[in-house]
């Protein structure tokens, strides 16, 4: 009998500490605070980051992407390599992927993603940026038809408002397609997001900054196109580049004649009069 007793103290003693720590779990969740994400500020150096990893697009050519250990800038050890198919190769119609992060950044204290690029010949690139996360994508920003030749130069794409990159995960991407018919290659280096002081005079504008006239019918939903914020660089050059709606906050002068949504799609409700739509 007294093993027997001595059994179920035991027992009874167990599953009151399980029952204090349930409770006591209980009380950290409602306390928990949202995950914090490392500020990390290399993307690809001399060869990838921890928490980085390549998706190709589809139908682009999954192996147009390698790393190079025989040309770099500065003389590093490696760089990233891009080798731009022709038109019609059975591999893929052009190169194009993302290079993003596995567990997310806090990107918050830098206001510019910076890297050196340099091609084989005379080319342009269709599109280098970041924000593009294979998934909703939120925030992207990017540079169209960027120019390269024989010689490296340093590319700055500035960030329209950076406060709102606390927890991204797409770091950098691009799309090249083939130069009249026909591939060439590309490196890129020395991909970091930098805090850039001579970064000056941001603008934001819709349309491209144009004053157009956008004709709507009552009830249907139209988007608000050209997107763009533009930056004085440090070498004097104003520099214009694509921005994600998220990145603005609209607001109608009247919304009972028109209506606009955080992702710039814009509805008219009367046909008897104007309403200004406005970017704050």
């Amino acid at each position: 009998m007294k093993k027997k007793t001595q059994t179920i103290v035991v027992l009874n003693y167990f599953l009151g500490f399980l029952i204090i720590l349930v409770i006591g779990c209980t009380r950290d969740i409602e306390n928990l605070q949202a995950p914090s994400y490392p500020s990390l500020a290399d993307v690809f150096i001399d060869d990838f980051t921890g928490d980085l990893a390549y998706a190709a697009f589809g139908g682009s050519d999954v192996k147009a992407f390698k790393v190079d250990n025989q040309l770099s800038y500065g003389g590093t050890k490696q760089s990233m390599r891009f080798e731009v198919p022709d038109a019609n190769s059975p591999q893929g119609s052009y190169a194009g992927g993302v290079f993003f992060s596995k567990t997310g950044r806090n990107l918050s204290g830098y206001n510019a993603l910076t890297f050196y690029i340099k091609g084989s010949q005379a080319a342009t690139i269709g599109v280098v940026g970041l924000g593009n996360d294979l998934g909703e994508s939120k925030y992207q920003v990017n540079l169209s038809n960027l120019t390269v030749n024989s010689n490296w130069k340093k590319v700055i794409i500035p960030i329209p408002d950076a406060s709102k990159l606390n927890a991204e995960k797409g770091l950098f991407y691009y799309s090249a397609g083939p130069e009249n018919g026909k591939g060439y290659t590309f490196w890129i280096d020395e991909v970091r997001f930098e805090k850039l002081g001579d970064l000056a005079y941001p603008q934001f504008m819709i349309l491209n900054g144009q004053d157009l006239v956008e004709t709507a019918f009552i009830g249907i939903t139209k988007i608000l196109g050209g997107l763009t914020t533009s930056f004085n660089l440090p070498n004097g050059i104003n520099q214009t580049v694509n921005a994600a709606p998220a990145y603005f906050e609209f607001k109608s002068s009247n919304p009972t004649i028109a209506t606009v949504n955080a992702s710039g799609k814009f509805q008219l409700l009367e046909d008897w009069a104007l309403a200004i739509l406005q970017l704050q």
